[in-house]
């Protein structure tokens, strides 16, 4: 009997967990919501843990995607209209006159200019290229805490080992030190090149006008609960002038 009291509860309490939906921010932070009303610039909600309490309002410039609880989503991120995306162009080349950006420790750079202000990258990146680069920096930034992070735990370990003050505490600390590591590095290497993606991105946008095959968000037939349009990524033909 007990077993199958334990049973319920656990299947019930899968049921609550999926029961929800998700916010997936531009800087990847997530938010469990449960959505009331999706409008052409806004998103409207409650919070999952407070769904008695006030209506939250997000703008959908922060927002990357909407995962709803039926397991399809609203893409918002890489959607950007023509009419913005020469507005972002033109200040980039009011502002830079389309110098070539890089990517260097964690920061973006425009040749001549120097490193480009936190203020400023929002003018001058798209919906797609400024998420990325939210979300690259904190990618970064983790993988380079946990591995140098690891570096100085191993050390502690080797240092317990080749002195012989606890063998097991040395090997306890030489594990986790290299298991910082092993974590550490790809999140570190992912996060910069993610950021050098942006940084070509970017100048490949400031060149001459050329066609080419990229990853688009396409119209899914059949509207969602909400009555608004599903979108989905496809493979399109993209004009950059």
């Amino acid at each position: 009997m007990k077993k199958n009291i334990l049973l319920t509860l656990f299947l019930f309490g899968g049921v609550a967990v999926f029961a929800q939906d998700t916010i997936v921010f531009c800087n990847g932070n997530e938010l469990r919501v449960k959505v009331n009303k999706v409008k052409d610039d806004e998103i409207e909600y409650h919070l999952w843990d407070n769904l008695s309490g006030p209506v939250y309002v997000k703008k959908v410039s922060d927002i990357l995607e909407l995962r709803y609880k039926g397991g399809y989503k609203d893409v918002f991120g890489v959607q950007q209209d023509v009419a913005s995306l020469h507005v972002v162009k033109d200040t980039a080349l009011s502002m830079y006159g389309g110098k070539r950006m890089y990517a260097s420790r964690g920061y973006l750079y425009i040749d001549d200019y120097g490193k480009i202000g936190k203020n400023d990258l929002p003018k001058i990146l798209t919906k797609d290229e400024y998420c990325t680069y939210e979300s690259s920096v904190r990618q970064e930034a983790l993988g380079v805490s946990l591995t140098f992070s690891g570096i100085i735990i191993d050390v502690v370990g080797l240092i317990f080992l080749l002195e012989k003050k606890d063998y097991a505490v040395g090997v306890s600390l030489t594990a986790t030190g290299n298991a910082m590591h092993m974590v550490g590095v790809p999140f570190w290497v992912i996060g910069s090149c993610r950021m050098r993606w942006v940084a070509s991105s970017y100048n490949y946008r400031m060149s001459n006008e050329s066609l080419s095959l990229s990853v688009t968000p396409s119209l899914m037939t059949g509207p969602d609960k909400y009555g608004n349009n599903r979108y989905g990524y496809g493979v399109g033909l993209t004009l950059n002038f």
